[in-house]
Order: structure tokens, then sequence, then C-alpha cells
């Protein structure tokens, strides 16, 4: 049983919205065609059905006293806690995946302000929504009272839908909060952006995440006995969502039998096959992984992803690592490995678990299968190496400055280029840059033997051509 009673009221806020703050605990507005409003008899039926909510919903918080998480905009003398502390807000886009507290923090927002919200989610809401509430704000802004507009899965309005906003967040009638798990740059139209501010909000950290489940158990008179490796289990079932971290808690609740709750059975409960891992483990497996594929042994990477996935590793965080493994230990030994792994990191955001396991089935066999360079990733390295430890850095030719606008060639810019296409073997002896040094040296394996074969063909054929052509030089222009 939950320590309290919890029940839903209804607010009654009529056609003329005289608006009562929609995030206030305990009152909920409602819209249809075009009207908040209440209805007795839903009310009452309301009262009875959320007599006992989810626990997820219930453990909402209303303070920010109370809230975990999100430290980079809400920690001390962060941007979100200091325009908090002055009881002032912009608007301002939340992005971030689910579970990780977006419209938690739009209600403490609302409730440290004390200013009315009203909320709308995208899929739901129509134009005539938007200008309902849009009219309501104007009246409200005469009368020199704000009005907070939270809109849920923002990315999910048209173009159309949100070209309505602009008006009203750019003369501050509104002050905009949208929640999306979307880039937003690719789903908001660049006219809402440059309005409002990006926060970028991230999964849970595992000690957060246990916090949050402290407080979960505690909510409840009689909780069931559990040791620390249900607690990390569950953590780990979460995997950074608060949401359905406390929906695996209360399953637990509600399905386990004589006051005591083994392992075996959570785990039955919640599903969760394999072995989970922890912090250390994790990346032990994530190196193992990559270590074999730089091996070239696929069966050994094979099992050490297995382990992953099995252990609830995000099959995103494996897509990311083996992006990064086809350009630094693959390179241009097989340059198609780069676009393999990018489009297999769309292949998991999209289709998600468990048939994301083939997709990285399909990127690991192929990475481990492919030759391997690391010659570009160190070439880059001894570039920014040599850049560090000049006192300045060389200054651009001015045969290879922009020349495009007015005036550049009155200032010698571009003067001296020679255009490769244009000459004889597609080569000209161009002066890049004032450096002898040679950062990329690359490998006789793969495709990136084609690289070197061409890389010394044409060093011959620059000589050659410095030898007809002269070397042009910035101060005689020969």
């Amino acid at each position: 049983m939950l320590n309290e009673n919890y029940h839903l009221d209804i607010a009654i806020i009529r056609y003329n919205f005289q608006l009562t703050s929609l995030w206030k605990p305990g009152i909920i507005g409602y819209m249809t065609n075009g009207l908040l409003f209440e209805d007795s008899d839903l009310t009452k039926e309301a009262s009875i059905q959320c007599s006992s909510p989810p626990l997820a919903y219930a453990m909402a918080p209303n303070r920010l006293v109370d809230y975990v998480g999100q430290l980079d905009i809400l920690g001390e003398g962060k941007l979100l806690r200091r325009l908090l502390k002055n009881k002032q807000m912009v608007s301002c886009i939340f992005w971030g995946p689910p579970g990780c507290g977006k419209t938690s923090l739009v209600r403490i927002i609302g409730n440290e302000l004390g200013i009315d919200s009203v909320s709308l989610n995208a899929v739901a809401a129509k134009i005539a929504d938007l200008q309902t509430v849009i009219q309501t704000a104007n009246r409200r802004a005469a009368l020199g009272k704000r009005t907070l507009l939270f809109i849920d899965e923002i990315h999910r309005f048209t173009k159309t839908q949100q070209d309505v906003l602009l008006p009203v967040v750019e003369q501050g009638v509104i002050t905009l909060i949208g929640a999306t798990t979307e880039n937003p740059y690719f789903s908001v139209i660049p006219g809402l952006i440059s309005r409002c501010k990006i926060m970028e909000l991230v999964p849970l950290s595992e000690s957060e995440s246990n916090q949050i489940l402290e407080r979960a158990f505690s909510h409840y008179d009689s909780p069931p006995a559990i040791d620390q490796s249900i607690k990390d289990l569950i953590v780990r079932y979460g995997n950074g969502d608060a949401r359905k971290l406390l929906n695996g808690v209360e399953l637990l609740i509600m399905a386990h039998q004589d006051g005591v709750l083994s392992f075996e059975d959570a785990s039955l409960i919640l599903q969760q096959t394999g072995h989970p891992h922890n912090d250390d483990s994790h990346y032990d497996l994530a190196s193992a992984l990559i270590k074999s594929l730089r091996h070239s042994d696929p069966d050994a990477a094979l099992y050490w992803l297995a382990c992953l996935l099995e252990g609830g590793e995000d099959p995103r965080f494996i897509g990311r690592r083996l992006i990064i493994f086809a350009s630094e230990d693959i390179g241009n030994a097989d340059p198609a490995a780069l676009n393999l792994t990018v489009s297999v990191f769309t292949a998991v955001q999209q289709i998600g678990m468990p048939e994301a396991r083939i997709h990285l089935a399909h990127a690991v066999t192929y990475l481990a299968s492919s030759p391997k360079s690391n010659a570009s990733y160190q070439a880059f390295g001894r570039a920014q190496a040599f850049l560090r430890q000049q006192s300045r850095p060389y200054s651009v030719p001015h045969s290879l400055k922009d020349s495009h606008y007015a005036g550049a060639k009155a200032l010698g810019h571009g003067m001296g280029y020679l255009n490769p296409h244009e000459c004889s073997d597609g080569v000209a002896y161009q002066v890049c840059w004032p450096g002898t040094e040679t950062f990329y040296h690359p490998k006789r394996v793969g495709q990136e033997t084609s690289i070197h074969d061409y890389l010394v063909r044409v060093a011959s054929l620059k000589l050659k051509a410095r030898d007809s052509q002269g070397v042009f030089t910035e101060k005689n222009g020969v």
C-alpha cells in the first residue's frame, strides 16, 4: 500500500480562462474543442479509478529539492538553477531520452515561479488549441501576468503549427518550454530554435538511479527485503530511465510473495536475462570487444558483444564505439567500414532491441574481418602535436586564400594558385604550407595500399611539374 492516499481532482476552468495553475498538485486541466472544463461525473469516476496511481506518477517530484539528476543545468551555479533562483525563465526546449525528467522539471519550474501553466501534447493538439491558449495569454499579458506553455513531444508539431508559436514567443507573451526525445536541430524549425535555449538532458547516472530506487522502496509501508544484487539488477533494468526503473520496482512489489524477494525471482519478473555487469565490467567488456575486433577475431568479438547485450547494455553505446573503431582502427584500409557502422547505428536507433542485435552482429563480423590501419588516426595526432609546439601557427599562403569576393585580388589573394584539373596528369606543384614534415604514412594494407602507391606517384609528378613550371613564390610571382 502507498503511504498516502491519492485523489485526482479536475479543476473548474471555464472558457474565459481565469486560469488556475495546472501544475499544482492534485489539480489537472484538460482541453477539448478549445475549452478547459470539468465534468462532475468524470471527477467522481477519476477519483475512484486513480486512488492508487502508478508509482512513477505518484513519485514525480513537485519541488526542486526533490529532483534528481541533470546537474549540468541544475547544479549549483548552473544556468537553470540561477534562473529559478531569480524567479526568471526563458523559452527553452528540453532534449533528452525518455525517463530523464523532462516533464517533472517543467512542473517544478511552474511551481518555483508561481505562474500559470498550460500543458499540451503535440500528438493531439491542434492549431485551434494553440490559438485558444495564445488568446488567453494575450489577455493575461495585458494584465501583467505571465503564461508558461509546456508542449510535450514538440517534435511532433508540423512546421505550420510551430510557425504559430513564433510571434508570441518572440514577444514574450508566452514562455514556451518544449520537450522532445528527438534532436531539435532536425525536428524543430530554425525560427523556433533561434528563440529558445536548447537544454540537453542526459540519462540518470547509476548513483542517481540508486537514489531514486531508495526513495521508491521507502514509499511503501512494508517493502520486501532485498539485497544489493537485486538493487543493482533494478538499476540495470532502468538503464538511466527513472520511469522504467520505478515501473520495475512496482512490478516487483506487485509480484513478490512471502515478503522475501530472491534474485532469481527478480530476474524472472523483470525478464532480465544474462549477467548484469557493474561499471568496471561494463568498460572491461567494451574494451574486450574493441580489442578482439582489432585482432581480427570475429568469434571473440561476437562473444563479448553477446555479453554486453545480455547484460542490458544500451545498443546505441555499442554502435557509437563501432563507428569510432571504423575510423580509428580500419581507416583507409577499408573506407566502407565507416559507412557500414553509421548505417548500423541508424538501424539500431530505428529498430531497437531485440532485433538490433542482428545489425550489431553484422557490423562486428565485418569490422573484425576487415584489414586494419590506424595511419590516418596517427597522422592527425602528429599534425596536432606539431601545431601545439609551434610558438605561432603558419599563415595561410596568399595563393590558397579565398578570392571569390570583390577586392580579394587587389590583396593578392589567390595569386599563383594552380588548379590541378587544368594540369598535365592532374598534378601541379603548389606549395600548400611552409612546413616540410610528413604526418601521413599510409600502410600497404587493404585499400590503403593504392593510396600509398598513388601518393608516391603524385610526389614524383610534382617534382617533374616543379622543374617544368618553376616554383611560384609570393615575392617574385614565378
